[in-house]
């Protein structure tokens, strides 16, 4: 049996690291940028930290820090709901949305890096076994005091 979990964790490092260098000139984070992009995709959508945390998978506190950071540097902008004053809204800015279409050329090296040498259907059959795995892990994780010893 292949020991998978190490070089899965080496392989998030390293697409961490490359993201993190790709963008340093666009003063963004890799986790920022993704934020960003996930704004960008829904311009026209309420979209709360809630919303953010959820789709990210990511704490609370993660998401208002990078937001908060992404708010200072005049990518978004942070509204209150009028339905619900107590939830904040985020929207991408001008500045934010000329980001994304600059910056995202600089996104595609790593992905197309990352499958560098696998055909179209290496890609997808990629794609099937790793969401295969994700919904492994989702699985483990709402069941993980069934597996402690």
């Amino acid at each position: 049996m292949y020991s998978i979990l190490p070089l899965i964790k080496k392989i998030s490092n390293h697409l961490a690291a490359g993201k993190n260098d790709l963008l340093k000139g666009f003063d963004l984070t890799g986790t920022q940028f993704e934020i960003l992009k996930f704004l960008y995709d829904r311009k026209n959508i309420m979209t709360s930290q809630k919303d953010i945390s959820e789709f990210f998978e990511i704490r609370h506190t993660s998401a208002i820090h990078s937001l908060n950071a992404l708010e200072s540097k005049g990518f978004l902008i942070k509204r209150t709901n009028e339905e619900n004053a107590k939830y904040k809204n985020f929207y991408i800015t001008e500045k934010g949305e000329e980001t994304i279409k600059t910056a995202g050329q600089n996104w595609q090296i790593i992905n197309s890096s990352f499958v560098e040498g696998l055909s179209d259907k290496d890609q997808e059959m990629l794609y099937k076994y790793l969401s295969h795995c994700y919904n492994n892990m989702l699985s483990f994780k709402e069941n993980v005091q069934e597996y402690k010893l």
